[in-house]
């Protein structure tokens, strides 16, 4: 998954947001999918590792709204491009 944005962010906060987002999305992808898809795991395991995964992106939920809460303050010219 990619995360595009056209613009600039001149709010230090959502640029810090922006690259922890980034951060925790390639974790999701890189790291825990990576591992589902490839290790040998029991069902239990795999649960939790896809939990782990899904809080991971509940977290990231959050910050994309709070982000998106600074943009629609004019904190930013930011836009998102992705779908």
């Amino acid at each position: 998954m990619t995360l595009e944005f056209e613009g600039t962010v001149p709010n230090s906060l959502a640029q810090e947001q922006l690259a922890r987002i980034k951060k925790w999305l390639d974790d999701i992808e890189k790291f825990f999918l990576w591992h589902v898809l490839t290790d040998q795991m029991t069902p239990v395991i795999e649960a939790t590792w896809l939990t782990n995964a899904e809080m991971l992106l509940k977290v990231v939920s959050s910050q994309l709204e709070e982000v998106h809460r600074l943009v629609a303050r004019g904190d930013s010219n930011l836009e998102s491009k992705s779908g």
